[in-house]
């Protein structure tokens, strides 16, 4: 008895010393980069027109890793992918309309907008080409975290690259953000915005 106590406790200490990343690599199903010729847009309307600004100048070099449930029998893969977005790099094309959206995310006081993807329903590589996977996510704006539901749409290339699509419809009001108005309230910007999703991913492991 006291000689599994002595090696209970040497494996213990064994395991302890195991560097962090090695642990969790064991534990990684699969990784995808995703490649900089993604994209993302965010569309919004007025009562008399639409108009759409494109996220420009950003690295979008992350990885979207998958990794083994935490329990037997869990729905779902945990993921980890984060984009961490600065507000002025979207260009509505026209100097108003940008400058508008910067002030309406209140830019100067909250210059990033956080989209963080913490689990998939399936692993992409096992989802058909044409079919959607579900995918939790937190969206954060002018400080504010929510948490969303964003179904993307696969479109397989090869086993080795895969296009992830999604429209994401959310509130402003959620973030307490007002939406603007122009000319003494004759144009007013609509309460929902439509955060449009590109992203090419190349399999890493």
């Amino acid at each position: 008895m006291f000689n599994i106590s002595i090696a209970s406790i040497i494996l213990s200490l064994a395991l302890s010393w195991v560097p962090k990343d090695v642990v969790t690599e064991k534990r990684i199903q699969e990784k995808w980069l995703v490649d900089e010729n993604s994209s993302m847009v965010v569309f919004g309307e007025t009562n008399i027109n639409t108009f759409e600004c494109a996220l420009t100048s950003y690295i979008w070099s992350k990885n979207l890793t998958f990794y083994h449930p935490n329990l037997p029998g869990s729905k779902g893969h945990p993921v980890n992918c984060e984009f961490e977005i600065p507000v002025k790099s979207f260009d509505c094309g026209m100097q108003l309309m940008t400058s508008d959206l910067r002030k309406t995310l209140q830019s100067e006081k909250y210059p990033f907008m956080n989209i963080k993807l913490k689990a998939m329903s399936q692993l992409i590589s096992n989802v058909k080409n044409g079919q959607c996977v579900e995918t939790d996510a937190d969206i954060m704006l002018t400080g504010i975290v929510k948490q969303n539901q964003i179904r993307f749409k696969v479109s397989k290339q090869n086993s080795q690259s895969i296009t992830l699509t999604a429209n994401k419809t959310i509130q402003l009001s959620d973030y307490n953000i007002t939406p603007p108005t122009r000319f003494m309230g004759s144009v007013k910007v609509k309460n929902e915005m439509v955060i449009n999703i590109t992203m090419k991913l190349k399999k890493i492991v």
